[in-house]
């Protein structure tokens, strides 16, 4: 609707009228892409922290703590997995 406007008074050859709808025109888009802008960079640190805390999560959850030992690591708990055949309840847990 705007840029009709503009492009009117280009073609009617008002400079006056041209220079306001290009002032109302950027009144409206400047801020308009200052949001959009925002918006994209808040959902991409959204976007890493939950990344971050899922594989936070999972290591916690399936790969245990330093605190317990050789025990409590990966290693130990995949070979027991991968040699019972229940490999696939890791990744349905996920």
């Amino acid at each position: 609707m705007c840029y009709t406007r503009i492009v009117a008074s280009l073609v009617r050859k008002e400079p006056l009228q041209f220079f306001f709808n290009i002032i109302r025109w950027l009144l409206v888009a400047i801020p308009a892409t200052w949001t959009n802008s925002w918006l994209s960079y808040v959902q991409n640190k959204l976007a890493i922290a939950y990344r971050t805390r899922l594989t936070q999560e999972v290591m916690k959850q399936y790969l245990g703590d330093e605190e317990e030992g050789p025990d409590g690591k990966v290693y130990y708990k995949l070979c027991m997995y991968a040699i019972s055949g229940r490999l696939s309840t890791l990744t349905d847990g996920i």
